[in-house]
């Protein structure tokens, strides 16, 4: 939340705040339909704020898991490959691909591509690389860093929805907000009219 937005919610409680102290004085108006409404509003921005704010931070947090999963993909998996592809079977066409890491800088889509056609492109010739030292489930475990990865991006994607949801939602409440208090300000002003011009 902006803090221009903050501020207009700081006028949405101290307008609640005001109509409940000077309920008496301000008969019907404190408690009818548009007072409601309000509460409603305030109830809805606090509401979105704080998943807000929660998806924010959760989203940073999956940046980084972002980062250490992309990193084992790369380093703990596709270069382990690339190194024994090299060395062992330097002249097979079909293993061009895998013969090269990707660069550690490449899009995470273009990695994720990438590790699934080194996958394939590998099956073929397992015994080979469990020969040359590679475990012998790499592909299993070379599958697992890839669905980590894909995961962790979901996930960063599913709380940037949330954040960007609730944004709107910020940005509609206080909208909202602003024209309640419009027609509050000239029911109070009516009800407090001859009364203590303190409160107006």
């Amino acid at each position: 939340m902006q803090n221009s937005q903050r501020a207009i919610l700081g006028t949405l409680d101290g307008a609640e705040e005001f109509l409940d102290q000077n309920a008496e004085a301000l008969g019907g108006v404190a408690a009818n339909g548009t007072r409601k409404k309000l509460g409603t509003i305030v109830s809805a921005l606090t509401s979105h704020h704080t998943t807000q704010t929660q998806s924010v931070v959760s989203a940073q947090q999956l940046t980084l898991s972002t980062f250490a999963a992309r990193r084992a993909l790369l380093q703990d998996h596709l270069a382990s490959i690339a190194a024994v592809a090299k060395a062992e079977l330097p002249s097979v066409p079909e293993l061009a691909l895998a013969r090269r890491a990707p660069q550690a800088n490449a899009p995470v889509g273009t990695l994720l591509t990438r590790a699934e056609s080194v996958a394939k492109a590998v099956a073929p010739f397992t015994d080979t690389f469990v020969a040359a030292g590679m475990p012998s489930d790499f592909l299993v475990q070379l599958q697992g860093a890839i669905d980590a990865v894909a995961r962790v991006l979901s996930s960063r994607k599913a709380s940037l929805d949330k954040a960007s949801g609730a944004t709107v939602g910020i940005r509609e409440q206080l909208a909202a907000g602003r024209r309640q208090i419009h027609i509050l300000d000239r029911q109070v002003r009516t009800a407090l009219r001859g009364a203590d011009p303190a409160l107006l």
